[in-house]
């Protein structure tokens, strides 16, 4: 996270996929080093959250052919 000045946070790439891999081994089990390569900053630029970024990660790796992943409700508990 980058201090933006007046105590406002802005989310960095970096911090935002380690939060979705966060949330995928809290659901899975695995990171997302093992899983099918997704458009990760793309979603990031488009402004998902770390839970959307999550969900479309999950949505990839069922095209290919990784089951029925993207049914999975995620919980992200803190």
């Amino acid at each position: 996270k980058r201090n933006q000045g007046r105590g406002a946070w802005i989310l960095t790439y970096e911090n935002w996929i380690e939060e979705v891999d966060r949330i995928v081994t809290k659901n899975l089990g695995v990171g997302l080093e093992s899983l099918p390569d997704w458009l990760s900053h793309d979603a990031f630029e488009r402004g998902a959250t770390p839970q959307e970024g999550a969900q479309e990660c999950l949505d990839n790796a069922e095209t290919y052919g990784l089951g029925e992943l993207a049914e999975l409700i995620l919980f992200d508990e803190l």
